[in-house]
């Protein structure tokens, strides 16, 4: 199975990509998190999980940063990572992404249908990273929202 993420992830991610991993990246793992993280190609970047259970700092020698939530923005496009989904984020009305992962199953949460929202656990994308390019073609298919709740 490892191997098998390994090699999907390394057909996809390119050695100068940038990747957000949105939590849970190695659990149960955790002693050899290096040889996890270090075959992998492109620039990593750590959402913390509920099961990311090392001290902060064992994350922070393998990936470029580690951060609890983030905001970032891509082409003009404001993303809010989180590793749990949740239904009112920064810029919601205006278009923003909620990226999560936390649900490890192929159901969306039902509160989330309508929202640009998306969850990119590896469980439900094939196990493999989803691109920004993919995540932009799905988007467009969602409602945009005009009011905060």
């Amino acid at each position: 199975m490892n191997e098998s993420l390994k090699d999907n992830w390394n057909s996809i991610v390119q050695p100068d990509d940038t990747v957000y991993v949105v939590g849970d990246f190695a659990y149960k793992m955790a002693s050899r998190l290096s040889s996890y993280v270090t075959p992998l190609n492109g620039h990593k970047h750590l959402i913390m999980g509920n099961h990311d259970r090392l001290p902060r700092i064992e994350y922070e020698q393998h990936f470029e940063s580690v951060h609890d939530y983030l905001k970032l923005e891509i082409n003009k496009q404001v993303i809010i990572l989180f590793h749990y989904p949740i239904l009112s984020w920064e810029k919601r009305a205006r278009g923003s992404w909620h990226l999560y992962g936390h649900v490890h199953n192929a159901g969306q949460l039902v509160q989330l249908e309508n929202r640009k929202a998306w969850n990119v656990c590896v469980d439900v994308n094939e196990f493999k990273p989803i691109s920004f390019d993919q995540l932009s073609k799905i988007m467009i298919t969602r409602n945009v929202e005009t009011s905060e709740s």
